[in-house]
């Protein structure tokens, strides 16, 4: 992959932010998708780990799905079910707000009206203005937003016409739930932070994030679709080796998206394991598996971790 390759008005905030620890599993890692066997194990992307204290459940999430993903395998609802309180990786209340909504257009907003013309190399910006012109958008409208806020938005665009909504993702289903039922509801970061995770992206990597946005735009379905049903069979091999071998070119963007927040988040776990009460955290996949991801690192610092 590379640089070689050549919302609508219901754009709310929420749909925006729903795609933001997600977009990079779809944009870089859609190339290695590639879809297997089904196989007879029932297992599931739920983890559990249990201490002298309590049990903490980890679910890895997928932000988007489709109405036709529904219902979601038995484990999770039934350790809904059992817990006391469900921890997300922010706040899905806050991001419906006023205030919200104006934090994320103060990032994606750059001082130049014609911030995405002046950030893009010029050839990068060819590029954009025929892609947004061949999926029938008017680069006009999307010229004074940064390059990372673009992608976002293209991105909820395909999904939202292939049928995948954050309505129907993980998230969103256990959060209504836990609202309903009145859990505790709690999250690892804030809303600013996720959102200064791309706006603070150097031209660079938001100019790379925005081509591959477009390269991988027209194959989005069947390679999605592979990673859901990977996901589905709870088949964290299958999604390690997918993550692994797209972000070797692009280390710096894995560590800061992945690495560091995965670090944030472990002193966090460990608390909640300090507690009577039973959590079930829910973050997005790529986040458990691989040699940095949060189930090695509370096995590396001693907690037994056992698959659903």
């Amino acid at each position: 992959m590379g640089y070689s390759r050549q919302r609508n008005e219901k754009w709310t905030l929420v749909r925006v932010i729903s795609a933001l620890t997600l977009v990079l599993i779809v944009v870089l890692l859609s190339t290695s998708c590639q879809s297997n066997e089904s196989t007879d194990q029932q297992t599931t992307f739920l983890w559990q780990v249990q201490s002298e204290h309590n049990t903490v459940y980890l679910l890895g999430s997928v932000h988007v799905l489709s109405q036709g993903d529904h219902p979601l395998p038995e484990a999770m609802e039934d350790v809904f079910d059992d817990v006391d309180a469900l921890v997300f990786e922010i706040d899905l209340d806050s991001a419906e707000t006023d205030e919200a909504q104006g934090l994320v257009l103060s990032r994606a907003i750059g001082s130049d009206p014609n911030a995405l013309q002046t950030t893009l190399s010029s050839d990068a910006y060819d590029q954009v203005v025929q892609a947004t012109s061949e999926l029938g958008l008017d680069i006009r409208q999307l010229g004074r937003f940064e390059p990372w806020f673009v992608a976002m938005c293209i991105h909820q665009l395909k999904m939202e016409q292939l049928g995948f909504e954050s309505e129907y993702g993980v998230d969103e289903h256990f959060y209504n739930k836990a609202q309903q039922a009145g859990k505790d509801i709690l999250a690892l970061e804030t809303l600013e932070y996720q959102i200064d995770l791309f706006d603070q992206l150097s031209a660079a990597d938001q100019e790379m994030l925005l081509l591959e946005m477009f390269s991988e735009v027209q194959v989005y379905e069947a390679e999605f679709e592979s990673m859901v049903d990977a996901w589905k069979r709870g088949d964290a091999e299958t999604l390690e080796d997918m993550m692994l071998a797209s972000f070797e070119d692009y280390p710096e963007l894995y560590t800061k998206l992945v690495t560091e927040r995965n670090d944030n988040w472990l002193p966090q776990i460990e608390g909640f394991l300090e507690e009577n009460d039973d959590y079930l955290v829910i973050v997005g996949a790529l986040h458990l598996v691989g040699a940095d991801g949060l189930i090695a690192l509370l096995q590396t610092e001693g907690y037994s971790v056992e698959q659903m």
